[in-house]
């Protein structure tokens, strides 16, 4: 299962020393975000969820502890009992300073002591929340608020609990969940539209991770799952996560790969809330919706189009995602390349290697990819006539690690950049491996010009490999719902200029090369007849490769055509119709032109001629 945050119990365990140190220390290098629970590693009376506790490592609340210290508590002054509580976080915190990336901070909800949220005691409980979490921030641990949405803001991460569920003598579907749109006091707990509303109006939906409620013994309350991961998506919430009944108690086995969902894309627009149902259209998925009703929730999709799809999951089995590169097996001296194929995403290189050995290497490494980003052979490491600027490893021990070339060219110099998402299976002599290379970590990334080679490792030597091979020869995959959303954030293209004559309508444009932009262009055509494409006419209708033109809507003689085409830097997009409308007299036209998230608006000079 991937992931990429981690709440643990903030026990001694996870210390330096303690059992679970390696493992904590494992993520952390593998690029995870490790929150540590607050704990009171001495004990001290002031547990989670009650006014006390029976031992030592025991969780600690916000809320609860500053019940039984400062609300309940009738020694000194409020403001001296408030010092005390805090000094008293403060100290645990310092106990995960350089050992996690941060802390944990539950029960951020004065409901824990007073109803009274006009209370002077809540002033102080905000206070404190906010001095944690300065207090954390100073010492270099990041902070993680469980909460009200009130505190949302207050820390680096807002989790949203009970997303979709909740606890009534047992998990129950919140059937009013999307009825639930009003509340008096963003200090009081409220779990609906309501809170999305409030955190979108302040800005804090990307800092937010829903967590909801999963039975993997139960198909419905994995119905429950899908249709919270995607709701999730719907409101442009930063993460989702899920886990067993058992993971809000005592903790328990949280279940993966039972829910079979998938990337949806980035989300465009604002969702809808009518009639119990939740919409929103999503670049390259279409429209996704849910709908809860008290006799149970669902979700459907309407893609829109067809596009090419391609799902990649990095579990070391090739389940038709890669076709072999290889016409013949390469042979080395002690190994045999056997199998290669890339998946080349617009977000992701994804590699598949099969290979065997002759006889079983005594020591060393598995597998090394050399990367020529830039195309330049007087950059990077020379193998082969390219200059690899980056080298994949992976290791006998199954994991992959991106390094960057620093030497002079023919030096062993390289600095790791961290572990990449790596599956290895083996079986005697015969190995394979998956793994996804994220391109954000590749400086200096051409498509067009960049190359790469393979080769098999035995007792840390070169061994078998093809020769250079160009990536951009590989077809890169117009993005689907599958695709993380880095891979779309580079497809907005910028308008350079614009043409309107009678019969005519041309939109140079630029952007990336080498990808698929949808252009959504209000014409005003009613029928236009064609579409040409730097000169070459594109197909009416989407085909399975993602390409071609179509009317989305007509209306008063004018007409939304929507274009799906390989970008070109520039791109010349011309539209061709019946005579146009009337030009108003002003002699300019306002259109607009959707280019990926962005609606650009400008102007269209009139032309008597054409």
């Amino acid at each position: 299962m991937n992931v990429d945050i981690v709440v643990v119990a903030g026990s001694e365990r996870i210390l330096s020393g303690g059992d679970d140190y390696s493992v904590v220390s494992q993520l952390m290098d593998k690029g995870v975000q490790v929150f540590a629970y607050l704990e009171d590693l001495n004990g001290g009376g002031n547990g989670a969820g009650s006014d006390g506790d029976s031992g030592d490592d025991s969780p600690v609340g916000l809320g609860s502890s500053f019940k039984s210290m400062v609300y309940d508590n009738s020694t000194g002054t409020l403001s001296e009992r408030y010092n005390y509580w805090l000094s008293y976080l403060e100290s645990m915190a310092d106990n995960y300073i350089g050992a996690v990336s941060g802390v944990f901070l539950d029960e951020c909800d004065p409901g824990y002591f007073t109803d009274n949220l006009s209370d002077d005691t809540v002033k102080y409980f905000t206070w404190g929340i906010g001095n944690l979490t300065e207090y954390a921030h100073s010492k270099g641990l990041m902070v993680f608020v469980n909460g009200v949405m009130g505190y949302a803001g207050y820390g680096d991460y807002y989790l949203w609990e009970d997303f979709l569920d909740g606890y009534e003598d047992g998990y129950i579907l919140l059937s009013d969940f999307m009825e639930n749109q009003s509340y008096t006091s963003p200090l009081e707990w409220v779990n609906g539209v309501a809170r999305y509303y409030y955190l979108k109006n302040h800005g804090l939906l990307n800092r937010t991770i829903a967590v909801s409620f999963v039975d993997g013994s139960q198909s419905e309350t994995l119905d429950w799952g899908q249709a919270a991961y995607f709701l999730a998506r719907i409101m442009g919430l930063a993460g989702w996560g899920y886990g067993n009944y058992t993971y809000y108690a005592g903790g328990g086995s949280v279940p993966t790969g039972i829910l079979g969902i998938f990337e949806t894309g980035i989300p465009v627009g604002d969702p809808v809330f009518a009639d119990g149902r939740a919409w929103r259209f999503f670049l390259a998925s279409g429209n996704i919706s849910v709908t809860m009703r008290n006799t149970g929730v669902s979700f459907s999709m309407d893609p829109g189009y067809t596009f090419s799809s391609l799902r990649v999951i990095v579990d070391g089995v090739n389940s038709g995602e890669y076709q072999n590169l290889l016409q013949t097996p390469v042979n080395g001296t002690s190994s045999t390349l056997n199998y290669l194929g890339i998946v080349n995403s617009q977000s992701t290189l994804y590699y598949f290697v099969n290979w065997t050995y002759t006889s079983q290497s005594s020591t060393g490494g598995l597998l090394h990819i050399y990367l020529d980003t830039d195309g330049g052979s007087s950059t990077g490491y020379h193998i082969d006539g390219l200059g690899a600027d980056y080298l994949v490893e992976v290791t006998t021990d199954g994991n992959g690690i991106l390094y960057s070339y620093n030497g002079t060219g023919l030096d062993w110099n390289w600095s790791s950049e961290g572990y990449l998402n790596t599956v290895v299976k083996y079986n005697g002599l015969s190995y394979q491996a998956e793994l996804a290379v994220g391109k954000n970590k590749l400086s200096n990334l051409n498509n067009s010009k960049a190359e790469y080679t393979v080769r098999t490792v035995y007792n840390w030597g070169d061994d078998a490999g093809p020769d250079v091979l160009e990536l951009g020869g590989i077809e890169l995959l117009y993005p689907t719902f599958y695709e993380p959303e880095t891979g779309l954030e580079s497809y907005t293209g910028v308008v350079l200029s614009s043409e309107l004559t009678q019969s005519k309508l041309v939109v140079i444009a630029d952007g990336p090369p080498g990808v698929i932009v949808n252009y959504t262009i209000v014409t005003p055509f009613e029928i236009p007849s064609s579409v040409l494409v730097n000169g070459s006419k594109l197909q009416e209708g989407i085909n399975t490769s993602g390409l071609g033109w179509e009317v989305k809507k007509t209306w008063n003689g004018y007409s939304e055509v929507v274009i799906l085409a390989e970008h070109h830097s520039p791109i010349n997009i011309t539209i061709l119709g019946s005579e146009a409308s009337p030009i108003p007299e002003s002699w300019y036209l306002a259109i607009g032109v959707y280019t990926g998230l962005v609606l650009l608006v400008f102007f269209f000079h009139r032309k008597t001629t054409g």
